[in-house]
């Protein structure tokens, strides 16, 4: 699977891959690619899966993990981060929202501008 994002838009960054460790164990990771998005102008990118283990969800792992993929992309080419998230998602939807992004109920992402 983790393949398969690699060959995703622009392709695998390895400063755009994220993993959070707590005590020396993995807790947390975000993974983000680039992309052309038509008729969007320049250039886009996608958070392809963020997510905690479930000991460590509710500590800030993923908003840290968010928000330090926000600074990074910042300082690139990319305009917009975007991301598809199932509607029932709530957490998932209560963090996007919290860090600025945006539904788009007419594609079912949610976005924030990077710049």
């Amino acid at each position: 699977y983790i393949e398969s994002l690699r060959r995703i838009g622009e392709g695998y960054e390895p400063g755009l891959w994220l993993m959070a460790e707590f005590a020396g164990a993995p807790a947390a990771l975000a993974l983000v690619n680039r992309a052309q998005e038509p008729p969007l102008p320049g250039m886009s990118a996608w958070l392809l899966e963020i997510g905690c283990l479930p000991g460590y969800r509710g500590r800030g792992f993923a908003r840290a993990l968010l928000a330090e993929i926000l600074a990074r992309l910042a300082r690139t080419v990319c305009e917009r981060l975007m991301s598809t998230i199932d509607e029932v998602n709530t957490p998932s939807i209560r963090l996007h929202e919290r860090l600025g992004f945006a539904a788009q109920p007419e594609r079912f992402y949610l976005y924030r501008r990077t710049a």
